[in-house]
């Protein structure tokens, strides 16, 4: 379900109102390290929205963050790449898809579905869609995530 944010309640969290309920309470972006909410891209920003992620599969020394639907995808949702962060593509394993990467000192074996290449210059916080205390807009379309 999606909604909209009215401001800022604390420190990494921000106040939302969910379209559905009506119910307006705070979400972390960022607090404790969690993101609770994705922006909802509207079509009269999509051309203002930068591009966040190649098409093409990652391989070694790709920068790479997770996927949308990340969770699926084996046991990625345990590994050290958290969303909001970039991950590095340090090894890959002969006769397995599965690609090793490093995040935050820690390193994961990953499924290359569960990962999405990062474009040269792209925004961190625009990578993932994710909403960080950086990139907080008042009346921002949120949905629940990721």
């Amino acid at each position: 379900f999606e909604g909209v944010i009215l401001g800022k309640s604390r420190a990494g969290t921000a106040v939302v109102k969910w379209d559905r309920s009506g119910d307006t309470y705070g979400c972390r972006v960022g607090h404790d390290g969690a993101h609770d909410l994705v922006l909802v891209a509207q079509k009269s920003q999509a051309s203002a929205v930068p591009p966040v992620a190649s098409a093409r599969a990652p391989g070694l020394g790709d920068s790479v963050v997770l996927a949308v639907g990340y969770k699926t995808f084996s046991d990625a949702s345990r590994g050290p790449l958290t969303p909001g962060n970039v991950g590095k593509v340090v090894k890959t394993k002969a006769g397995s898809k599965r690609l090793k990467v490093s995040a935050g000192g820690r390193e994961w074996w990953y499924d290359p579905e569960a990962l999405r290449v990062v474009d040269a210059g792209t925004p961190k916080a625009a990578v993932v869609g994710v909403v960080t205390a950086a990139s907080l807009r008042k009346g921002a379309r949120v949905k629940r995530g990721p």
